[in-house]
């Protein structure tokens, strides 16, 4: 089709590569761009800088190809030019031009070929700065399969090979990402797990496994944060999934162990086959595929247990096997066995002349006989001979060194009676608190023993060691003291409970019994202990309830109607204003302060209380009030910022809860002066809710336990902490 001798736009499209400003509605976006969503909030933000000051980085572009008319003619508004130029790079910088309703946009334009133009945008798009994990190694894959790179040349088109951990072995743990299964990907773009632990769940090629490793990696603590860190996760990994080849009990090189399985050095699945990938990984011999790992220690032992018998070997196992290997011991190669030394065990005890050899060498082909034990948690089949025949047999041979020497009798009986002696303290420890426990399942008179004195006593004096500051307060009865050591707490409460009456003991009791588990009375579980305690004590715990709530609703009703009034208040301000004259002028804030508080000496005068007519201030009236001087203040403050750079005043102390929110962390400021918030100044803690109109319920961790306490604090009290 020949172009039409009018079309000037098209006949001025250069062939050469061109820079300069080009007309935004000629401009039409390339299908194949890789980024297909944009964030709302910061494009409007760009549309504004535009606005205000211009695009400052052109845009890519290149002659539309003709591939583009068909779907670019019919969509098109009437009368409005043909789009000559499609766009290779720079969509937010184009989008956020459509918002501001420029005319023109700074742009180069260069003749490219589809492959050129979609290799440059796979790379712009991976040099994103808020492309998610999975979003690159989605590009990285699709700019390998479309260019027909290797990870090391993308490494070095996207710049990234000589950045400190950016390098290939980055591209290849971004790749790796796509070997997660569904719920780890959503997990990962959902922030439940980061990117470090992704990466390790990747690794793994079994899905239960992965699965498994997803369930660890993202369990909470108390406080909603990881349980594990990065680095116990991977210790966790490498005791559940990742297997060291170096101690297996089978021949890592052998091919036939498993039929299709190989050699486990030839092995894909191990972490020395991909260094690049496994650079956190300390040893280069672990084995990722655990399932394939077990099938050849399960061959390993049939094997063994077949040469067993040819060979007329006994096999120890059950019971008779519990009884030789020592589960409570270990010699450096494994479990101890009694009576039985294990053939792989290496020997250092050799005479001069000899090197340390294993067991099995030194002895040679005219030991004893072995025999195979079945380990009773492991099963691994360990091959051992009798340690006395063993024994027998290197000393006859020379083998060992001469171990004889004088024997010390002092040294020897010394050391039988402190062994002895440690016994004894422990044998009449156990037999002491089995006499107790008897005593107590089988008194007749348990409710007097529960009421004696001095056993409450010396009880509490040894619970206030397991109790926080707080609890130890609200157990003894005692005031807080600021900024006291909780050991100096420990002193005044073991003082206190010392002078106690009988009575007031059995009080104390009662209070630490209510404290132990009082964190749990909001949960079922707790809601029978509740009960329990209500009737022991009492007290009617469903009006207390019910009081508290209604007094909560009370003052959620105040405030709201607070408000409203408030807001009604400066309706009719803005009302009152908005008709008065043009040619009135509002006077500056500080005349109008300096205005209102000579108002307010006025009426405080005796004249001016006189000449009231005894009208009395009503709520909705100092609402009203308040509202006023809350506009006074927002003009006095807000409007310098406003005509200055945009920086915020920096916020005083009764600003700072415009900052809380539920989960946010908060310190404790000095202003907590309450009987149970002054203890916890300059202590972190997490907002767990909103206590009526200006509290807040903060869940602050205990010194000793993980059980966090619950305090209730005033806005002005917290501030909020990175």
């Amino acid at each position: 089709m020949a172009t039409d001798i009018h079309d000037q736009v098209t006949a001025r499209i250069p062939t050469e590569p061109f820079m300069g400003m080009v007309a935004i509605n000629l401009i039409e976006e390339s299908l194949t761009n890789p980024r297909k969503t944009f964030n709302q909030e910061k494009l409007g933000e760009l549309a504004d800088s535009i606005r205000a000051s211009g695009v400052h980085q052109p845009i890519l572009l290149r002659p539309l190809p003709g591939s583009r008319i068909p779907d670019t003619w019919g969509f098109r508004r009437k009368d409005a030019p043909l789009p000559v130029y499609e766009l290779v790079a720079g969509a937010r910088r184009y989008r956020a031009s459509l918002q501001a309703k420029v005319a023109e946009i700074p742009a180069m334009v260069r003749d490219l070929t589809d492959d050129q133009a979609l290799e440059i945008q796979l790379i712009e798009n991976l040099q994103r700065e808020d492309m998610t994990e999975l979003e690159e190694a989605e590009g990285y894959r699709a700019l390998m399969k479309h260019s027909n790179l290797t990870a090391e040349q993308v490494a070095e088109k996207i710049g990234k090979k000589d950045q400190k951990n950016k390098g290939l072995s980055y591209v290849y743990a971004r790749l790796k990402l796509l070997d997660l299964h569904a719920d780890a990907r959503k997990a990962l773009g959902d922030g439940v797990i980061d990117s470090s632990r992704a990466l390790r769940i990747a690794r793994i090629p079994d899905a239960k496994l992965q699965a498994k490793a997803l369930a660890e990696a993202s369990r909470k603590n108390y406080r909603g944060d990881p349980a594990i860190g990065v680095r116990e996760f991977e210790g966790w990994l490498q005791q559940n999934v990742m297997l060291r080849l170096d101690t297996a009990r089978f021949n890592i090189v052998a091919v036939d162990l498993v039929p299709d399985a190989g050699s486990c050095k030839d092995c894909p699945n191990r972490t020395g086959a991909d260094p690049d990938l496994f650079a956190d990984v300390n040893s280069p011999d672990l084995c990722t595929l655990p399932k394939c790992f077990h099938a050849k220690e399960a061959a390993h032992s049939t094997a063994l247990r077949e040469q067993a018998a040819a060979k007329g070997m006994r096999v120890i196992e059950g019971k008779e096997a519990k009884g030789v290997v020592n589960l409570q011991s270990w010699d450096g190669h494994g479990n101890m066995l009694k009576g039985y030394t294990r053939l792989d065990s290496i020997r250092c005890d050799v005479a001069e002349g000899l090197t340390a050899a294993p067991l099995r060498e030194l002895l040679g082909e005219g030991g004893p006989q072995p025999v195979l034990i079945e380990h009773p948690q492991s099963k691994e089949l360990i091959e051992a001979v009798p340690t006395d025949e063993a024994e027998a047999l290197l000393v006859q041979r020379g083998v060992l060194k001469a171990t004889r020497t004088k024997i010390d009798i002092d040294q020897r009986i010394n050391i039988l009676k402190q062994q002895s002696a440690n016994r004894q303290e422990r044998a009449a420890m156990k037999a002491i608190y089995t006499a107790f426990l008897n005593g107590a399942h089988t008194s007749a008179s348990p409710a007097k023993v529960m009421v004696d004195a001095e056993l409450l006593r010396e009880w509490l004096k040894l619970e206030v060691l397991d109790l926080d500051s707080e609890d130890i307060l609200v157990s003894t009865g005692l005031d807080p003291v600021e900024d006291e050591d909780y050991r100096d707490t420990e002193a005044r409460a073991a003082a206190r409970i010392n002078r106690a009456k009988d009575g007031e003991l059995r009080n104390m009791m009662l209070a630490c019994l209510v404290q132990k588990h009082a964190y749990r009375f909001g949960s079922d579980t707790g809601q029978p202990l509740v009960q329990a305690i209500a009737r022991a004590l009492g007290v009617n715990a469903e009006a207390i309830k019910a009081e508290a709530v209604a007094a909560e609703k009370h003052e959620l009703k105040e405030a709201i109607a607070h408000l409203r009034a408030a807001a009604k208040v400066q309706e009719q301000t803005a009302a009152a204003k908005a008709a008065a004259p043009k040619g009135a002028s509002t006077p500056p804030p500080a005349a109008q302060a300096s205005a209102s508080r000579a108002k307010s000496k006025a009426q405080k005068t005796p004249a001016a209380r006189a000449g009231d007519s005894g009208a009395k201030t009503s709520k909705e009236h100092a609402a009203a009030l308040i509202a006023a001087e809350l506009s006074a203040l927002e003009e006095k403050n807000v409007a310098p910022a406003a005509q200055g750079n945009g920086e915020q005043p920096p916020a005083t102390a009764g600003q700072q809860g415009a900052a809380l929110g539920v989960d946010v962390q908060v310190r404790v400021l000095p202003t907590a002066t309450g009987k149970k918030q002054a203890p916890h100044i300059g202590k972190v803690g997490k907002i767990l809710r909103k206590v009526g109109s200006n509290a807040w319920d903060v869940a602050i961790p205990r010194e000793k336990r993980n059980v966090p306490m619950f305090i209730v604090f005033d806005a002005t009290e917290l501030q909020a902490v990175a």
